[in-house]
């Protein structure tokens, strides 16, 4: 589900990062709503774990992203933490220029599967409203009556991910895909797919990825360009290898004990 909403400045000073709820009160609208529970997709699945495997599962739908218009070393400039809505202060990463998404149950059979300030066109509400706001929520009690027969972690994450990505990419100006006519790095469904067009159901088990050629059905977006566009990159984080680790800590352990032995 699509918001309208007017364009503003871009005032974004930092990457943008976004804090994501899993035990929310409220929609965007005031709307009430329960903690994110797990218990439905299987229970051998701690709610923890669905959630650790959800936020990664986002950090890869974003950064992983297989396309030349993001070099080697590069990823979008847009960043994902667990968090509360209303907590007031900035973020871990020290970003004071953030935004909120809201994961739980929405307790109503007439709810959508989530909902975004989005763009009908290219207005971003990252760039309208004040940091701090709620820009979208996914109601996962609704996700979870369309599919059942869940089998797994991975498919649990791609049900609950699927949405979560792709309200989040209205509210970085992307608009809906067809699956007929959309193309993808790697060939699978496009995240900016939607059930209102033609993504069946049964597919939200399966990972999907934005798309370099989105069939709006009145023209294309290229949706990995309008994120670079939107986001900008970052330089990616560089990650030392556990035998870096211990090979540098075994060095500084034994520079220190040869210090103690010349002292």
């Amino acid at each position: 589900m699509l918001v309208g909403i007017s364009t503003g400045p871009n005032s974004r000073a930092y990457a943008l990062t976004l804090v994501i709820d899993f035990d929310p009160t409220v929609t965007i609208f005031g709307n009430a709503m329960t903690p994110f529970d797990s218990a439905p997709y299987g229970a051998s699945l701690s709610r923890s774990a669905v959630i650790t495997d959800i936020m990664d599962g986002l950090r890869e739908d974003f950064h992983n992203i297989s396309s030349p218009l993001i070099p080697s070393g590069k990823q979008l400039d847009i960043n994902f933490e667990l968090g509360t809505i209303g907590d007031g202060g900035v973020t871990a990463n020290g970003d004071s220029n953030y935004f909120y998404i809201a994961v739980g149950s929405a307790n109503d059979g007439g709810a959508p599967l989530g909902e975004a300030f989005g763009p009908p066109s290219i207005a971003l509400p990252v760039n309208s409203f004040a940091p701090g706001t709620t820009l979208g929520a996914i109601y996962t009690d609704q996700i979870d009556n369309l599919v059942v027969n869940v089998n797994n972690a991975f498919e649990t994450r791609n049900l609950i991910l699927g949405t979560l990505s792709h309200e989040i990419g209205h509210t970085v100006g992307l608009t809906h895909c067809a699956v007929a006519g959309s193309t993808t790095p790697n060939g699978l469904d496009p995240v900016m797919a939607t059930g209102a067009i033609d993504l069946p159901n049964a597919a939200r088990l399966n990972d999907r990825e934005f798309g370099s050629s989105c069939n709006t059905g009145s023209g294309t977006q290229n949706s990995i360009q309008t994120l670079v566009t939107n986001l900008g990159l970052a330089d990616t984080p560089v990650v030392p290898e556990p035998t870096t680790i211990l090979i540098l800590a075994a060095g500084l352990a034994g520079v220190r004990f040869m210090r103690h032995r010349v002292a």
